[in-house]
């Protein structure tokens, strides 16, 4: 996106848009966000968080050019008036934003210290409460080394090192990194998310991605909690007729996490269960209906 701070590391695939059916976002393999420092090498173009700090100047046509790409055509499509005035917006209204500005203007005094810049994991405040953070709250500019005792999932930029940086799906500004449109809405206003249409897409399949990948971190974490009982995953081994039981007793993966196989076992034989109290149905019904039908509505 053009005004986003990190890039997305899923790969989209943008062949099922050809027939002229409604938008789908399909996204492929592991999605992770990504950062880099914030200047570009020599010889390098200016992409996402770099358009705030490099040649400021020409941000505008920066942007639209760093969207457009090899598109000329579609560069000419975009109006740079209305991308001026989401740059003054996101400016004034953007924590991390104002962050990368203040960064901007040390490299423009040139005063020759070395810093990097840390965009913290954790908030000082209540973010239930208090659901716009401030600048101090999301990032700092940290003169001369960097503190030992940070928390293990704070990101630190280097001036200019041509490296990309994941950042953990737990961090504070995982999402507000990717849409900044969406960190800042006034109040009594209709919600903005509700407006982006493809990007609204994009952001439901991004977040949900993001849930999945904490679900799969906490399993993977807590195989002490899930293996309580080798003895009872030998015995299922047994059970299933399973000659060879060295597999037995490694990850695993709880029924409660939806699409795993432990899942679909569960769930299939609740519905023998169903079957077994019931009697088997008779019929299985299903109907394609148009939502706007007035049954429907």
């Amino acid at each position: 996106m053009m005004f986003s701070f990190t890039s997305m590391g899923g790969k989209i695939d943008r062949s099922i848009n050809n027939e002229g059916a409604p938008f789908v976002f399909r996204l492929n393999g592991a999605n992770y966000h990504q950062i880099g420092s914030m200047l570009p090498r020599q010889e390098e173009h200016p992409r996402f968080s770099q358009l705030y700090i490099y040649d400021t100047e020409n941000e505008v046509p920066n942007r639209i050019n760093a969207l457009s790409g090899k598109d000329k055509d579609g560069s000419k499509k975009l109006d740079q008036q209305i991308v001026e005035d989401l740059r003054v917006m996101i400016d004034e209204f953007n924590p991390f934003a104002m962050k990368f500005r203040n960064a901007r203007e040390r490299i423009e005094t040139g005063d020759g210290s070395s810093f990097e810049m840390r965009l913290f994991e954790k908030r000082t405040g209540d973010g239930r409460t208090h659901n716009l953070p401030t600048a101090s709250e999301v990032a700092a500019l940290i003169l001369g080394d960097i503190d030992k005792n940070m928390e293990k999932r704070d990101v630190v930029l280097q001036l200019r090192d041509g490296f990309l940086q994941r950042i953990s799906e737990l961090h504070q500004c995982y999402v507000h990194l990717q849409y900044p449109l969406l960190i800042h809405e006034h109040f009594g206003e209709a919600n903005t998310i509700f407006y982006l249409k493809r990007l609204f897409q994009q952001f439901l399949v991004d977040s949900f991605t993001m849930i999945e990948s904490e679900r799969m971190c906490y399993v993977r974490n807590n195989q002490g909690t899930l293996q309580t009982n080798k003895w009872c995953d030998l015995k299922d081994a047994a059970d299933r007729g399973k000659i060879e039981t060295s597999t037995a007793g490694k990850r695993i993966i709880p029924s409660s996490y939806t699409g795993g196989p432990r899942y679909m076992i569960q769930n299939f034989q609740d519905a023998m269960s169903i079957c077994k109290y019931y009697s088997y149905p008779d019929l299985f019904i299903t109907m394609t209906c148009n939502p706007i039908w007035p049954e429907v509505v």
